[in-house]
């Protein structure tokens, strides 16, 4: 049986605790062999452990502290901090009580304290922030989205190499095609980092497909794994779910003007919740931090749906069962 920790007061969406609680009892009820510790307030959490039916009491239990990181938190006191949430979470991996955490926390203050409490599978090794990116051809995986400053040929070889393992293992997709993020498929594009990497993984990585824009990425179908360096990933993240929000206020617009268009939205309400799912899957709702000595899961800030915390355990459950970190490790 899986044991996940999961960060209660980090959550930073309109709602607070209550989706990542009730995403939590949904978890457990979805999986049998799952147990889940909740970290943070236990006044809060029983209050609305309460309000929820078919709750199974025997698979979760509550780590107590009232001590949250926010996004004013400062990096020295983050550093200094013993008893945040977030803090527990991780200090519940390292004592192997929980074999996976899964947080909303702020993202430096996530890569900090997960570097600094559980360490790196390798000495040297970069950690990789992945996300999962709705494509033509379906869900592929986008590495790094903001985990390092500054990279090497190297630390993008190791990222595409940690991200085909998991890929493989988690997903269940077979040799995926890989590529690296650029501003053009020309061998002569690119910064010269990214041109040195190509060369790398001409070398070493199998499925190799060379270069790929951003948009290609998006609707060839053709890529399971973009690779790029931090700052364009990132970029390039914030600029797809800012496309995909704008796709959904259009759509919402212009079903709304009239009478006559409401009705047509009420027939066509179950296309239109496939195109929703399409564009914003809550299956995926979340990221993984790849290279730490650990299963760590980070959901996308501003989630408010419990759905995608019930997703986000049951892929950190998947991954602790499949021994990701281990498997990693291994083939590194």
């Amino acid at each position: 049986m899986a044991t996940i920790a999961v960060d209660i007061p980090s959550g930073d969406g309109k709602l607070g605790i209550i989706p990542i609680i009730e995403g939590a009892v949904k978890a457990i009820t979805k999986s049998h062999d799952l147990y889940v510790i909740l970290v943070g307030p236990e006044t809060q959490i029983r209050s609305c452990l309460k309000k929820l039916s078919n709750v199974d009491y025997s698979r979760i239990s509550i780590h107590h502290t009232n001590t949250v990181i926010t996004m004013e938190t400062s990096i020295r006191e983050i550093m200094r901090d013993t008893n945040s949430s977030l803090t527990l979470s991780l200090q519940l991996i390292k004592d192997r009580i929980a074999h996976a955490i899964v947080s909303s926390a702020e993202t430096g203050a996530y890569m900090a304290k997960s570097r600094t409490i559980l360490g790196t599978l390798q000495d040297g090794l970069k950690p990789a922030l992945i996300t999962h990116i709705p494509t033509h051809g379906g869900i592929s995986i986008l590495t790094d989205v903001g985990a390092n400053a500054d990279c090497t040929p190297e630390d993008l070889l190791n990222f595409a190499k940690m991200t085909i393992i998991y890929t493989e293992r988690v997903l269940g997709i077979n040799k995926p095609s890989v590529a690296l993020l650029c501003n053009g498929k020309e061998k002569q594009k690119g910064t010269p980092l990214i041109r040195e990497a190509d060369k790398l993984f001409e070398a070493q990585i199998a499925n190799y497909q060379g270069f790929i824009e951003p948009n290609i990425f998006r609707t060839s179908g053709n890529i399971r794994i973009a690779i790029s360096e931090s700052y364009p990933g990132n970029i390039a993240l914030k600029a797809y779910e800012g496309q995909a929000k704008l796709t959904a206020q259009v759509i919402r617009s212009c079903f709304s003007k009239n009478l006559l268009s409401k009705l047509i939205a009420l027939l066509a309400n179950r296309y239109l919740q496939d195109i929703k799912h399409t564009i914003y899957p809550t299956t995926y709702a979340h990221a993984y931090v790849l290279g730490i000595n650990g299963i760590v899961v980070k959901v996308h800030g501003g989630c408010e749906d419990s759905e995608s915390y019930m997703y986000a355990i049951l892929s950190a459950q998947k991954a602790a069962n499949n021994k990701m970190s281990e498997i990693i490790s291994s083939n590194l």
